[in-house]
């Protein structure tokens, strides 16, 4: 049993800042226009834009903001999700993949040394010679907590450590799961997007896409395709958006005709995370059985956080650890062999998106092996008692 992923990973740039004082320094440097370079609260701009519109580096900007101290973590959309899926699924017999070229440097050490404390496997990790990318991330924090993230990012890999769709061995075509998260990240496999989908369900995997806002097209008006073309929405077996990602990737103005935009399009389920709001879901019946409805977030992860009974970190990386949450879900289901539940999906997503918000940056870095299955374990009953009073 495995799963696989391919997408976004990273190293990110931690940056606290200081309410007051240091949002004032934020906001010379804020978006006054689509596409002007400037920071974007909720969303990311282009590295090179903000430092062309800044005429200095970004490290001078975020020192300027938040101060001199920042912590480096493990990040990125498919990195997070699959670490966080490898936890949950830790002692299932289930392993999980993640495909990527690592830099030769100290920075690539710093990711493979990251990667190594988690049950991910690294079997699959190349090392080539190239500079590895940061995403620099403005943490403002309001008096319940995270208010808002900045995230300063590059346009992708670079070209020496990008992968190819010939990188991508049998084993990924034939997991049980495959999981291709922000794949504008990497050139190479997004401008073969369509036909890497048709092989992996044609092998018999579940293809689950998950997207993420890229800076590169912040400031383009029409909508965003998905990978080389609308042909491989026939081909994604769930795609996972959150709200603001729909609208772009639909080119709708609400909700529910960026719904009726991906069943058109072929997508055979889809899930719309929108923060604290409830989970959005919809399948039309392959390969997940029928099902339509919404599930809200765990109550009890909140009260917690509000009490002191659980740490309060952050919310960077909460929608990629709801993905990981969704593909050891479907990993763990397959197992049983009866028809996949996406709203049980849904409901493990929620579990461990929410636990995500515990902890600083988007991969937990576990005190002891299985904390974040245990956690999941713990709050589990809590939220189907809470779903079963609500009736969701």
């Amino acid at each position: 049993m495995r799963i696989s992923g391919a997408g976004c990973c990273v190293l990110d740039v931690l940056h606290e800042v200081p309410p007051g004082e240091g949002q004032a320094r934020l906001a010379p440097y804020l978006s006054r226009a689509p596409g002007d370079g400037g920071l974007v609260r909720g969303a990311a701009v282009l590295r090179s834009a903000l430092e062309a519109r800044a005429g200095r580096p970004v490290t001078e900007i975020a020192a300027e903001i938040a101060g001199a101290g920042s912590r480096t973590t493990l990040g990125g959309v498919a990195a997070a999700a699959l670490v966080a899926a490898a936890q949950i699924v830790r002692g299932e017999g289930i392993e999980v993949r993640l495909y990527a070229n690592l830099s030769d440097d100290k920075d690539g050490a710093l990711v493979r040394r990251l990667l190594s404390r988690t049950p991910l496997s690294t079997a699959r990790l190349g090392t080539r010679r190239g500079r590895y990318p940061k995403t620099h991330i403005l943490n403002e924090r309001g008096d319940g907590g995270v208010a808002e993230r900045s995230f300063i990012a590059e346009a992708g890999v670079s070209d020496a450590l990008a992968l190819a769709p010939e990188d991508l061995d049998r084993d990924f075509f034939e997991s049980e799961v495959a999981l291709f998260s922000a794949i504008w990240w990497e050139p190479r496999l997004c401008a073969r997007l369509t036909d890497l989908l048709a092989a992996c369900r044609r092998a018999g995997a579940v293809t689950v896409v998950g997207t993420a806002f890229d800076p590169a097209r912040g400031g383009d008006r029409g909508r965003w395709p998905i990978g080389d073309s609308d042909e491989a929405y026939r081909h994604i077996d769930l795609l996972v958006v959150n709200r603001a990602e729909a609208l772009l990737h639909s080119g709708e103005a609400d909700l529910d005709r960026a719904l009726a935009f991906f069943r058109r399009a072929g997508a055979g389920a889809v899930l719309v995370t929108q923060g604290v709001e409830p989970v959005l879901y919809w399948s039309g019946g392959r390969p997940f059985a029928p099902a339509e409805g919404r599930v809200p977030v765990v109550e009890a992860i909140l009260r917690d956080q509000a009490s002191g009974a659980l740490p309060t970190g952050d919310s960077v990386g909460c929608g990629d650890n709801f993905v990981g949450g969704v593909v050891a879900s479907i990993a763990m289901q397959r197992r049983t062999g009866r028809p996949l539940d996406l709203r049980e999906a849904a409901i493990l997503g929620n579990l461990s998106g929410g636990i995500a918000s515990a902890h600083a940056g988007g991969v937990l870095d576990e005190r002891h092996p299985g904390e974040k299955r245990d956690l999941v374990l713990r709050y589990r009953p809590l939220y189907e008692r809470q779903l079963a009073a609500a009736g969701a």
